[in-house]
């Protein structure tokens, strides 16, 4: 499940060469101003929850490379917090729940915990219902909750959630620009989609989205990107 860089985050220096090529020192670099963009910040301050949330962004992305549990639990208590110092009815009050349901769905990968997948899957849904179909961030929604429902599928066995998660890969999939870096991650989870359609149903033209999609991914996915292996399914 890959991330975009959030609803009105500010650029910090790292964020874009990180996602590009996968050095971990962007990465460090990114952390570190985020953290010190939140220590600089006052608690009543508005904008303090927008910072917290990318504080917990980044120190995910780092629990994504080295596993380290405690920068997931630091990321999700920083996401927590972004959460409640955000009213319902703020411009960007989706960005954070969006997110921390993110989190949590890594913490339930990391210990089993269903009480975390199922978080995640509510506040997924709420991100979803709350932006409107045309907005750019609801694509990211979309194929999170599709994620989420997807592995609940693995762990519980209906069918209803891997329909589910099959409509919001391709409603994810339709909306997200060719060009996007999310894309490939995006028609990868379609293929696996269809992968279990066909493997539950013997359809055979659901094998054949299956690898077309996979085909997509690899296409536009680069060359030197990190992901290029995973995508072609070696």
């Amino acid at each position: 499940m890959g991330a975009d860089a959030l609803p009105g985050d500010d650029a910090l220096p790292g964020d874009v060469w990180y996602e590009r090529t996968g050095n971990l020192e962007d990465l460090e670099a990114s952390i570190s101003y985020a953290e010190t963009a939140v220590n600089a910040t006052p608690e009543d301050y508005p904008d303090r929850a927008g910072r917290l949330s990318n504080f917990s962004y980044r120190l995910h992305s780092r629990f994504e490379r080295t596993g380290n549990l405690e920068d997931l639990e630091t990321a999700i208590s920083h996401g927590e917090t972004a959460v409640m110092a955000t009213p319902e009815d703020h411009a960007n009050s989706v960005g954070p729940l969006g997110n921390l349901g993110h989190r949590l769905c890594s913490r339930y990968e990391r210990t089993g915990n269903l009480g975390d997948l199922e978080a995640a899957i509510n506040h997924a849904n709420t991100a979803v219902k709350a932006t409107p179909k045309d907005h750019p961030d609801r694509s990211r929604w979309v194929s999170n909750l599709g994620s989420y429902l997807s592995i609940r599928y693995e762990r519980a066995g209906n069918i209803e959630d891997m329909l589910a998660a099959l409509c919001h890969y391709l409603e994810a999939v339709r909306a997200t620009p060719k060009d996007n870096l999310a894309r490939p991650g995006q028609l990868n989870n379609l293929s696996a989609s269809f992968s279990n359609l066909y493997f539950i149903f013997g359809g055979l033209p659901d094998l054949e989205a299956a690898i077309n999609h996979t085909e997509k991914a690899v296409q536009v996915t680069s060359d030197d990107h990190p992901n290029q292996v995973v995508e072609a399914g070696v």
